[in-house]
């Protein structure tokens, strides 16, 4: 069985009138990807609706995508989405009942909501795969009434990666994650142990999205972990000047008879000017999936790496996409102020940080998901401080 799981399909931004109008988005060399594939598979980030936005006391994007995205889905193949993220309840109850009729008329599997089983079993010429899917907490969640995404703990997952086990017998679980930070290339101590325990819990593969950047892999006890996928299909004006978020790879899943699983990455550009997603294989993206996203030799190489992209998102997160000219930092006053924040202390100590860049970091802290990339900022640069003054 051959199968093909992408990051985050929202049919939004440049891409929303070119899927309205049944225009190509997909390049031949994807299309022929998804084509030789026995199951395709996608994080679809957005309704499918019409409905009004849902009012987001956090803030946040909000991400609808044209009527006819479904019918459009299916004449390209897909033929499973996972539901289970944080934009799919971005129109509410509403926009999430009028995506899931919208795939059920194309005949789109689905999974990842509750109401609906808490997983899916797919399989083809006699081979068996189960999918699982859930999201970090934010936004509707499932509440054993209102359809919206599951939200698994850990032992809630080992329950039903047994369960599933034992009355369907497939011969591997692909469990998808969708949660963590946004940014990074490489993944969070708390996210990467998380990932950790999905795949003690009996995951074969665990697949993680919401990053929108790609980042690496690991393999632990036999157990595959791809930590990011990135965005497949995806546009919002906040990702355009941060790296990373136009560049990623989708992954060919081939499961023999025996359960092996065997991976193969194909790596893609969003092309937002053609808005077009272009498969590319030239050896700039194997270099860099090489050397800045496969970080798990070691401990201490990972903590290293970690630190290190932690200090780059938090700081400016400014840096250009591949294959994308550089984008200019002016404008960008959070960063900048940021900037200022670190350097100061490390040349002059707390007391001479401007007043705007504590104000800044102070307001951050008070973000769950911005609290990881200020401490590990500060353990880069007193690693750095420290290696200068050996």
């Amino acid at each position: 069985m051959r199968i093909v799981c992408t990051g985050d399909f929202s049919a939004s931004g440049v891409f929303f009138d070119q899927v309205q109008a049944g225009k190509e988005i997909l390049d031949d060399e994807i299309r022929f990807l998804f084509n030789n594939a026995d199951i395709r598979h996608i994080n679809l980030e957005n309704p499918i609706t019409d409905a009004p936005p849902r009012e987001k006391g956090y803030g946040g994007a909000n991400l609808k995508a044209p009527l006819n995205t479904a019918r459009y889905l299916k004449e390209r193949h897909i033929d499973i989405c996972t539901l289970a993220n944080n934009h799919i309840m971005d129109s509410g109850l509403p926009g999430v009942e009028e995506t899931i009729r919208h795939l059920e008329e194309s005949g789109i599997r689905f999974y990842g909501v509750g109401g609906y089983p808490e997983y899916l079993i797919a399989s083809h010429g006699g081979t068996k795969v189960a999918f699982i899917a859930s999201s970090h907490r934010e936004g509707p969640l499932w509440d054993g009434r209102m359809t919206a995404p599951y939200s698994f703990d850990i032992k809630k997952i080992r329950a039903l990666i047994r369960e599933v086990k034992e009355t369907e017998d497939p011969v591997a679980v692909i469990y998808n994650y969708h949660g963590g930070t946004e940014y990074n290339i490489v993944p969070e101590p708390k996210r990467r142990a998380f990932f950790h325990e999905i795949a003690r819990a009996g995951a074969d593969l665990v697949i993680g999205h919401h990053a929108h950047a790609p980042q690496g892999i690991e393999t632990i006890g036999g157990r595959t972990i791809v930590y990011g996928l990135g965005n497949f299909c995806f546009d919002v004006p906040t990702h355009h000047n941060i790296s990373h978020t136009c560049d990623s790879y989708c992954l060919g899943v081939d499961i023999a008879d025996d359960g092996e699983v065997a991976l193969s990455r194909y790596y893609y550009h969003i092309d937002l000017e053609k808005k077009m997603i272009i498969l590319t294989k030239n050896e700039e993206r194997e270099e860099f999936f090489q050397r800045h996203l496969q970080v798990f030799g070691s401990e201490e190489h990972y903590r290293r790496e970690w630190y290190r992209d932690a200090f780059r998102v938090y700081c400016t997160n400014r840096f250009p996409n591949v294959s994308r000219t550089p984008a200019p930092v002016g404008g960008a006053s959070g960063p900048i102020e940021k900037h200022a924040f670190f350097r100061k202390m490390q040349e002059r100590g707390l007391g001479n940080v401007p007043a705007a860049a504590i104000r800044t970091v102070v307001s951050d802290l008070r973000h769950e998901s911005l609290r990881p990339f200020f401490f590990g900022a500060i353990r880069h640069l007193l690693r750095e401080r420290a290696g200068h003054t050996r």
